[in-house]
């Protein structure tokens, strides 16, 4: 009866909800699709948000599973059913969704077209904003702003979003200097001081910047960072320690023979074994570069 057909139909969303919340993506989609072969057999005023709900969580599921044309395809059907109940929350998240899917297969131009109508939705979230400014970053020239309003307005709708911080020092950097951006990393670390991609960044930032020093204590911080239990962060993790165990070993390298009296020996060591450890996280400037000793200069 239509009773229990609800009752499936209510709880196939919700095992498609915990999963996605698992991070069992491929079982969201799966549970997702069983949902809906219930919804023609039931009245869509009855179930029109949760008919939102298991079509955004397919979406979603697949975005992370990098299956951007699926996940658009999935977005546009929440876009035509949102314009036909004027479902504006809907609407914003489909079209910001659309959006990220066009930046990460490079269709920049249209990308933005689709969060310029998320945000003409007059629902402000800082993802939308930090995705636009990403974007404008992107594809601005010289005499634009690289998306710097955009992503101030993220920071302001949401000061925990750190990517914002991390985005908007990329874009002082490209305006105006290191001492900018760095300024901007800072303002995110006072939110989280052991974020891992910011410290890296300022590590990096520092080390362009000839603060050799500074560089230097913000590499050993992402070095001897431990604290993740997620696989996919894990990753990320690895990447920026093997990045910094590369730029560490520059400065064991070229740089400290002058700052302070070290056996050359001894720096030699240290600098190989950067070298091995940032070759066994997959770096590929220290596969290129090799564990060959360096002469002391």
């Amino acid at each position: 009866n239509t009773d229990d057909k609800k009752h499936k139909f209510l709880t196939t969303i919700s095992i498609a909800k915990s999963s996605y919340n698992a991070k069992k993506y491929t079982d969201t989609i799966y549970w997702s699709e069983e949902a809906q072969k219930s919804i023609p057999k039931l009245p869509l005023s009855y179930n029109v948000k949760d008919f939102y709900s298991l079509l955004e969580y397919r979406g979603l599921a697949y975005i992370q599973l990098g299956e951007y044309l699926n996940s658009i395809k999935v977005f546009k059907r929440v876009l035509k059913v949102g314009k036909s109940v004027s479902n504006k929350p809907h609407l914003h998240h489909a079209y910001t969704n659309i959006g990220i899917c066009k930046l990460m297969l490079n269709q920049h131009n249209e990308a933005l077209e689709d969060l310029n109508s998320a945000i003409n939705t007059n629902i402000a979230t800082a993802i939308t904003f930090f995705y636009r400014a990403k974007v404008k970053y992107i594809i601005s020239d010289k005499e634009s702003d690289y998306g710097l309003d955009d992503i101030n307005k993220s920071i302001d709708l949401n000061p925990k979003f750190l990517k914002s911080y991390s985005l908007k020092a990329k874009i002082k950097l490209k305006k105006e200097s290191y001492y900018s951006a760095i300024s901007v990393i800072n303002d995110g670390l006072k939110i989280d001081k052991d974020d891992l991609y910011l410290t890296y960044l300022r590590g990096f930032y520092s080390y362009k910047n000839n603060d050799y020093n500074s560089a230097f204590k913000d590499f050993n911080k992402v070095i001897k960072f431990k604290n993740t239990s997620q696989a996919s962060y894990k990753l990320k993790e690895n990447q920026y320690q093997g990045y910094a165990h590369y730029y560490r070993s520059k400065i064991y390298q070229f740089v400290w023979t002058k700052l302070e009296n070290r056996k050359s020996l001894n720096r030699i060591k240290l600098r190989n074994e950067d070298l091995k450890e940032a070759i066994k996280y997959n770096n590929k400037k220290a596969i290129n570069k090799g564990t060959i000793k360096c002469k002391a200069k």
